[in-house]
């Protein structure tokens, strides 16, 4: 029998801030909070936009930010984070567990994620039950600028499962109209339209844009840009915009991975990436995967 000294003393050693929820795990302080901005994200009729929050909470456990001070700093945020999803069931968090299982590099999240997930029967777009069917475009491009002596990869992803009537009917619930997506893209009024780029395709691609330094013997990545535009228009528009002396090359499936392998690795870093850059690698690392399966 437990005493009722014995009872207020487990309760003191409780963290500060923390509840239990029914299955006896603790909930860190805001976990609602947490939990509430992977559903706004998941409604979000952008799904670039709720893949990048979860490749954001995940990114300090890559190997390559952990030369960065900036993205280490968020450590114990996305441990809470993390703590947060596991012990709320909503759809964000169950969708975010979906990915987490994908995404995450650090078997132990993907471990407690799996066994998550098998308890729960909350339902999940299409989109991200299928988040493992997601493909690398072929082929991958490469821009080289020879003033600037960088090399620019655009590996572009398609997706499955993306449902354009409910995307539509989404876009109208915030009142806009798919049809209309080229003004929300288009140049702001006295933009200079030799850097506009191009108009956001349908919602089943994003792309990623891979900037290196290419003056040393070994490429060195600068920075790594996660955008919605498709791939072909991305690069041939980036070629145009970086001057006439500008090529646009294809890459091999095979020589693309062995360049983002290095790239997630942090193995050629020389300059630190940027926290933007490094919170898009987990995502990155899953396209990646996908160029030589």
């Amino acid at each position: 029998m437990t005493s009722i000294s014995s009872a207020r003393t487990c309760s003191t050693h409780r963290p500060a801030g923390a509840r239990h929820d029914r299955t006896g795990r603790v909930r860190p302080s805001g976990a609602e909070a947490l939990v509430a901005s992977f559903d706004m994200a998941l409604a979000s009729p952008l799904p670039a936009d709720f893949f990048g929050q979860v490749s954001k909470m995940l990114s300090p456990f890559e190997p390559a930010a952990r030369l960065t001070s900036a993205t280490m700093q968020h450590l114990d945020a996305a441990r809470l984070t993390i703590e947060a999803l596991l012990a709320i069931d909503t759809p964000g968090s169950t969708a975010a567990l979906h990915l987490m299982t994908l995404m995450a590099c650090d078997r132990g999240t993907v471990r407690r994620s799996q066994d998550e997930l098998a308890a729960r029967r909350t339902p999940v777009p299409p989109w991200v039950e299928r988040f493992v069917e997601m493909s690398a475009a072929s082929p991958v491009r490469l821009v080289v600028d020879p003033v600037r002596r960088t090399e620019t990869l655009v590996v572009g992803a398609h997706l499955a499962g993306i449902d354009l009537a409910a995307v539509h009917m989404s876009l109208a619930d915030l009142g806009l109209d798919p049809a209309d997506l080229d003004s929300v893209d288009a140049p702001d009024a006295g933009q200079d339209d030799d850097l506009a780029l191009p108009p956001l395709p349908v919602f089943d691609a994003f792309t990623f844009v891979v900037t290196l330094d290419a003056s040393a013997s070994r490429s060195v990545p600068l920075e790594v840009l996660l955008v919605q535009h498709r791939h072909d228009s991305l690069a041939a528009r980036l070629c145009e915009m970086d001057g006439p002396a500008s090529k646009l090359h294809e890459v091999t499936a095979d020589d693309a991975h062995e360049v983002l392998e290095s790239v997630l690795d942090g193995t050629d870093q020389v300059v630190a990436l940027d926290e933007d850059s490094t919170a898009v690698l987990p995502l990155l690392r899953c396209l990646t995967e996908r160029l030589v399966s």
